[in-house]
Order: structure tokens, then C-alpha cells, then sequence
């Protein structure tokens, strides 16, 4: 009969485990039919499983040495393939002299299967406490049952604006914090906010949000939860048990509204050393006068500081999509040149960058600039990152340009102050010997003509020496209060004859035109280098305009912004119908010695001197130009309301020549002006003593000689001036007249004797009327 169990009851032999006997529920259990198994030797052997078999058989061998029971659990394998485990009572039984094992295998698989989950379960969850503990981010567990609870309730009351409602009660944050409770924390957390243990955290927690706003994220994860997120991020500030502030990047998982598990997990980042060095940058970035800026090469984004908007009027957002935003802002003139380097340093293993260009601003006016960076390679040694800085050297390159301009005008000055002394000298010696031909010639008209012709040239070049030493700035201005349009109108007679026929000239004045301030010697020269240029620039004939107007230039006119102070000025404008210029030719106009004209023909100083001339008046010059439409340069030079007197210029009557008397120390170093001078004196009924240096000059103050006035050039050989010989003059003669001649550059800076021009002091070349009234003046004091 079967035994109605629900198990396998088996009987074998204990010496070969040879199963003699098997029933109960073998089929249901392993899908073997017990006949099966009785009919196949070393079948119990062959269905244990490979991992148990050696243990399970030596078990049972065990069981018939010692004559002990055992209970023993294993695994077969079923008829189907699964893995059975049994729970298997095994002892031992003797049938006359014959040693049996006999036991019951019960199905045990559901129990083993839950005990072996169990045991998983509790592995992973070892090792999730060790990851938790070991991620450097802080973790809180929180519940928030209660505070889903209150969000249902306020949603009821039709609440949808947290922020609003929190603003309007005061208490609610911290009645919200209060119904959150803290689960746990991990080791990073008691770590970060300086505890001494997770529960020393958990009970103080309410301290860590005692910060600044310390519901601003909280009322943001409220926020979130009524419109249905489960998940937000950003940056809060905290603070340490110690009371130190911290910033965190914080993460949250949150639950549903209506969720009865208000399980909510918190990661956050200790941020606070990266946000300090985010704004110290950020305070670096700003002041700098560079832009600072970073070229991600693989993924073509371009980010650049806020200087780029401060300096060059340029949203750097507009520029982060690629470098072709940035590259297309370069002068197309440049753009070459700067991406051949560009490509150069990626594949030629250079690692720095450094060049100059022109880059287009916000206002699409070109800056010129330095740009320098370097280059960050990966493990292959391809390029993938550039970081740099541009620099606006707009203001440096004009002041550098500027600065070679002075240059030129001191070298010029040098060249122009020596040749203009001796030139002068001679002038000198020439316009006294053309004097004293003229009172020989009598009535001889054609003689005269000549001589006046003579006298003439000498003016003339008196008048290009001037100009050579004010665009030097050797000679100064001698400024005075002017009407234009009678000093235009004066020049007509010598403009007509220079200019030529074939031009149509009108002169225009505005009614009431300010008087201004100029020095009219200079102005004249101006006024005929203008005209001699315009004349040249119609060579087939045109029309040549002199316009004189009123100009009023405001702050924000563009004169203004090229350094005119803004005022009343007069306007000389000079136009004409010729050729124009181009604008390569225009920019090029105000350089000294630049020309157009062929080689001999023009001497390319005309619009310099004009330019130092308007400068030197405080004033500035403007000029216009069109190919083929012709040119027109205005010269503005100031007219206050302090300058304006009566229009109508009084011109002196000619001074007649002057006889004198009395005798006169003439100091003159050169031989040929020393012995003219002294004929001129002569002539004029001066007894003279003439000497060639200071120490000479003084050996004869320190005699007997009557002495009544010191004629002396300025500059004299030996390293004294006659500037000195005046100080020393008036130590040994107190009270004795000095008078001085020059033909050098102006010495009226830097000297503690006071020179006026008419007054103590004439410029070579002069003429014997102009020497006779000033030695007159000082000596006989008649005006």
C-alpha cells in the first residue's frame, strides 16, 4: 500500500546508496515515476545537482559511519529541468546484517527561493548603506506626509500661488518645516554640516535652514509638487551646525500630491569654494579692460565676459553659437591672416595664439585689437579647447600715432630750427642790401620795380621759413584779434596774381562775421597754400570759393569728438571744382612732405602747416573730398564773445625811417649779418661797437666805453645767450636798454627775461624801418 504523504519515502542500501525502495509523491514532486527511478542504477546519484552531489553523498556516508540522523537540504533536478530543493531526514536501520538509510524528501523550494531572496535583500541593502554612506553628497530622508496633507488642504481653499501665500502669512515656511520629519542622513551630510553624528543632525536639522531665505527652495519644491513635478534643482544656502554658511547645489525627488508615502529624498552638492571662485572670476572679468574668453573647438561654442558688451557693445550671447559669429566681426582686409594662424597653431603643435586685427563693435565702427590665448589638448594632442583675452589697443595705437607724429615734428623741428637760422641770417643781410640799393636807384622806375620784386622774394621766404618753424613748432603764434574778411580781402591783390586767370574765384562773407583770434602772418600763409592747392587741383580751370561764416560746435558735434572744444568759432572754408581725392589719398593729406604732385613741384608741407597752424590757434581743420567732385577744407578757429571789437581795423601808417644817435654794443657771431648790422646802424647815426660772444660783449661793460644800448642776437656761441647777457648787462649797468634780433626758434619759453616782439625784440629778417622804431622806442621811449 502507498503512503499517503506529501513527500518521497525511500529506502537504500548504506554501502552503495543503491535505492531499493521508493514511493509517496516522487512523480509530483521531481517527475519521475518511482519506477523510473528504481530501474536505472546511480539514478538518485545523476539528479542531484552538480553543486550539491559531492557534498550530499559524502553526508550520507557519514550517516552509516557514525549511526547519527541527519537532516539534510539539496538540490535535484526535475524531469522538466527545475531545480528542486529537498529537505531530506536521513538514519540508519539494519534489516537482519544488512546496513539501510531510509528518510523522507520534502519539497522545500518556495521556502529556500523566500529565504534566498531575503538573504539578497539583505546583501543589497549592506551594500546600498555602504554607497550611501560612501557618495561625497548629502542625503537626507525625509517625510513629508504632513506636508502633503497641508498642500491638499490649501489647494481645497483654491491656494495655487505658494510665494504669494507665503508672503501674505508670515509663519507659514516655518509651520510647513515643522510637520516635515528626518528619516536619516548619510555619512556626508553629518560630515558637511559639521555634526558629530547622524542624530546629532537628524534633532538639529531645523538649524540648517536658519540661513539666508530659507524657504526659497523649500517654497519652490511646494511649488513643484502642486504642478506636478517630481523632481527640481538649484542653489540654496545653508549653514553648519557651527554657524558657517554653506552653498549647495541641491537635487529633490518628490512625491505626488496625492501620494500616502510622502517619502522625499535630498542630494546636495557642497558648492561654497566653487561659487567663491565663480565670483571671484566673475569680479575679475569685470575689472579687466579684456574680454575674456573661451573656445570650445569640438562642439564650436564660443563664451566670452561681460567686458565684450562694456568695451565693444556686443552681447556675448550673441556670439556663443560658433566661432563663424566671432570670426565674421573680423575686417575682411584681417580675416585672412588671422585664420591661417588660427589653423597653424592646431596642427603645428604651438600652443600659444597672439595677433592683431580689426574687429568690428556694436556701433559697426572697427576697433583694433590684440588678441592672445592659448590652446588645451587631449591625450592624442588634438586641439580641443582655446581660452584668451582681447584688448581694445584702439586708444593706444592713436597715441602711438600721435606719439610718431611728434617725432616727425621734432625731427622736422631740428632740421627746420638750424637751416632757418642761417637762412634768416642771410634774408637778413639780402632785404638790408636790397634796402640800400632802393635809396641809390633814385627815379629809375625800372630799377625800382626790380627791387621792389627783390624785396618781395625775401618776404616771401621770410614767410616759408615761418612756416617751416610753426609746423615744427619752433616758431610760436603770435596771435591777435582779427577780422577775416578784411585780412581776405587784403590778400585778393597777391591771390589773383598767384591763382592764375583761368580760375573763377568768389569770395563770400556771412554779415556779421566774429572777429577770432589768429596770428595774421600765419593766417595769411594758410589762406595761400589753400588756394595754391586748390589752383593745382584744377588744372583745366573751375571755380574756386572762399566762404567765410559763423559756426557754433556743440559738445556732441563730431568736430567735438575729435578734440575741438566746443564754443563760437569763425570759418575760413576754401573749395574748389578739381579732382577730388580718394579716401586712401584723403587720410594721407595731413602728413608732412606727403604730395601728389610730381617730383620738384610741390614740397607736400601746404595742409601740414595749415593743420599746425589751426592747432596752434586752438582751432581745427576739416576737410571733404570726392573723386572728380572736388575738395573743401575748412579752417575753424575760435571766436569767444570776449574777442569781438570794433570791425574796422586800424592799420598803423608806415613808419618813415629814423635817424638816432647814441652808441650801441652789437653782439653778432656771424660776419657777414655782424658787419651789415653795422653798417645799417651807421647809417642810421648810431656810433658802433660791435663784438661777436658774451664774455667779449661783457669785457666792454667793464670798461669805460659809453655804452647806451646792447644790440645782441640770442643765440651765440660758447654756451651763453644773449639772454644772459642781458641778466649780466643789468647786473653791471643797471638800468641799460637791451635790445634782441633772432633768427632762430622763439625763446620765449624758459627764461626769466620777457620778450615782445616790437617792443625789446625784432625776428630776422627785419626791415631798416622796422630796426630804426624799435631802437628809437627804447631809447627815446617814442611810440
Amino acid at each position: 500500500m502507498k503512503t499517503a504523504i506529501d513527500g518521497i519515502v525511500w529506502r537504500a542500501d548504506a554501502d552503495t546508496l543503491e535505492f531499493s525502495y521508493v514511493d509517496g509523491a516522487a512523480s509530483e514532486i521531481l517527475g519521475y515515476s518511482p519506477e523510473h527511478w528504481l530501474a536505472q542504477e546511480g539514478f538518485w546519484q545523476s539528479k542531484l545537482h552538480p553543486e550539491d552531489a559531492n557534498d550530499i553523498v559524502s553526508a550520507c556516508v557519514d550517516v552509516r559511519r557514525q549511526g547519527k540522523s541527519r537532516r539534510l537540504t539539496y538540490r535535484m533536478i526535475a524531469s522538466d529541468g527545475r531545480t528542486v530543493w529537498l529537505q531530506d531526514n536521513i538514519k540508519l536501520v539494519f534489516d537482519g546484517d544488512r546496513a539501510v538509510l531510509s528518510g523522507i524528501m520534502v519539497d522545500v523550494t518556495e521556502l529556500a527561493e523566500q529565504r534566498h531572496r531575503l538573504e539578497l535583500a539583505s546583501r543589497e541593502n549592506a551594500h546600498y548603506r555602504k554607497l550611501y554612506d560612501l557618495v561625497p553628497v548629502a542625503i537626507w530622508e525625509e517625510d513629508w506626509t504632513g506636508v502633503l496633507g497641508a498642500l491638499r488642504a490649501l489647494q481645497a481653499q483654491g491656494v495655487d500661488d505658494i510665494h504669494a501665500h507665503a508672503h501674505e502669512n508670515p509663519a507659514f515656511v516655518s509651520s510647513m518645516l515643522s510637520q516635515l520629519e528626518v528619516l536619516a542622513v548619510n555619512a556626508a551630510a553629518v560630515e558637511m554640516f559639521g555634526a558629530s553624528s547622524a542624530r546629532e543632525l537628524i534633532e538639529r536639522a531645523t538649524e540648517v535652514f536658519e540661513a539666508e531665505n530659507p524657504g526659497s527652495l523649500f517654497l519652490t519644491a511646494l511649488e513643484a509638487i502642486l504642478g506636478g513635478k517630481r523632481t527640481i534643482e538649484g542653489v540654496n544656502r545653508l549653514r553648519r551646525l557651527d554657524g558657517g554658511a554653506l552653498d549647495v547645489q541641491v537635487r529633490i525627488a518628490l512625491p505626488a500630491l496625492d501620494d500616502r508615502d510622502g517619502r522625499v529624498v535630498i542630494c546636495e552638492m557642497d558648492i561654497t569654494d566653487s561659487k567663491a571662485t565663480a565670483e571671484r572670476f566673475e569680479l575679475v572679468t569685470r575689472a579687466t579692460s579684456d574680454v575674456i574668453w573661451d573656445f570650445d573647438i569640438v562642439r564650436d561654442t564660443m563664451w566670452a565676459s561681460e567686458g565684450l558688451q562694456r568695451i565693444f557693445g556686443l552681447n556675448p550671447k550673441d556670439l556663443e553659437s560658433s566661432l563663424s559669429k566671432w570670426t565674421e566681426r573680423i575686417h575682411p582686409d584681417d580675416l585672412g591672416g588671422v585664420m591661417r594662424q588660427f589653423e597653424a597653431i592646431q596642427h603645428e603643435g604651438s600652443n600659444t595664439w597672439k595677433e592683431e586685427y580689426r574687429f568690428r563693435k556694436g556701433d559697426a565702427s572697427y576697433a583694433f585689437v590684440r588678441d592672445e590665448g592659448f590652446i588645451l589638448r587631449d591625450a592624442t594632442g588634438a586641439a580641443v579647447r582655446m581660452v584668451g583675452s582681447l584688448v581694445d589697443l584702439t586708444e593706444q595705437r592713436m597715441l602711438e600715432e600721435r606719439f610718431q607724429h611728434a617725432r616727425k615734428l621734432e625731427a622736422i623741428g631740428k632740421l627746420t630750427g638750424g637751416m632757418a637760422h642761417d637762412f634768416n641770417n642771410l634774408l637778413t643781410v639780402i632785404m638790408g642790401s636790397l634796402e640800400a640799393i632802393e635809396d641809390l636807384v633814385g627815379e629809375d622806375v625800372a630799377t625800382q620795380n626790380h627791387v621792389e620784386t627783390a624785396i618781395h622774394a625775401v618776404e616771401r621766404s621770410a614767410y616759408l621759413i615761418n612756416q617751416l618753424l610753426s609746423y615744427a613748432r619752433q616758431r610760436p603764434m603770435a596771435p591777435t584779434t582779427i577780422n577775416m574778411a578784411h585780412e581776405v580781402s587784403q590778400m585778393c591783390r597777391v591771390m589773383s596774381r598767384t591763382l592764375g586767370e583761368h580760375l573763377r574765384v568768389s569770395i563770400r562773407s556771412e554779415p556779421d562775421l566774429w572777429m577770432c583770434r589768429a596770428d595774421p602772418g600765419q593766417f595769411e600763409s594758410a589762406l595761400l597754400n589753400l588756394c595754391r592747392n586748390a589752383r593745382d587741383a584744377m588744372p583745366d580751370g573751375g571755380t574756386l570759393t572762399v566762404r567765410m561764416f559763423n559756426a557754433e560746435v556743440g559738445s556732441v558735434s563730431p568736430l567735438a569728438k575729435r578734440g575741438l572744444t566746443p564754443g563760437r568759432y569763425a570759418v575760413l572754408s576754401v573749395a574748389d571744382t578739381g579732382h577730388g581725392m580718394d579716401e586712401k589719398t584723403l587720410n594721407a593729406a595731413f602728413e608732412p612732405f606727403f604730395t601728389t604732385k610730381d617730383v620738384g613741384a610741390g614740397s607736400g608741407l601746404g595742409l601740414s602747416m595749415v593743420q599746425g597752424f589751426a592747432q596752434q590757434s586752438n582751432g581745427i581743420v576739416d576737410i571733404q573730398s570726392t573723386p572728380c567732385k572736388g575738395t573743401v577744407v575748412e579752417i575753424y578757429l575760435p571766436a569767444p564773445a570776449e574777442f569781438q571789437i570794433d570791425s574796422q581795423t586800424k592799420v598803423a601808417p608806415p613808419v618813415d625811417r629814423q635817424r638816432g644817435s647814441g652808441n650801441i654794443l652789437l653782439v653778432e657771431d656771424q660776419d657777414m649779418v655782424r658787419a651789415h648790422l653795422t653798417s645799417m646802424l651807421e647809417h642810421l647815426g648810431y656810433s658802433v661797437t660791435s663784438r661777436i660772444s658774451v664774455p667779449d660783449a661783457i669785457k666792454v661793460l667793464n670798461s669805460n666805453t659809453e655804452i647806451d644800448l646792447v644790440l645782441t642776437d640770442i643765440i651765440l656761441p660758447g654756451g651763453e645767450t644773449g639772454l644772459d647777457l642781458s641778466r649780466r648787462a643789468s647786473e653791471l649797468r643797471p638800468g641799460l636798454p637791451v635790445a634782441f634780433i633772432s633768427g632762430y626758434s622763439d625763446p620765449l619759453e624758459n627764461n626769466s627775461v620777457m620778450l615782445e616782439e616790437g617792443n625789446n625784440f625784432i625776428r630776422k629778417p627785419f626791415r631798416r624801418n622796422d630796426l630804426a622804431s624799435l631802437l628809437n622806442r627804447m631809447l627815446y621811449r617814442v611810440d
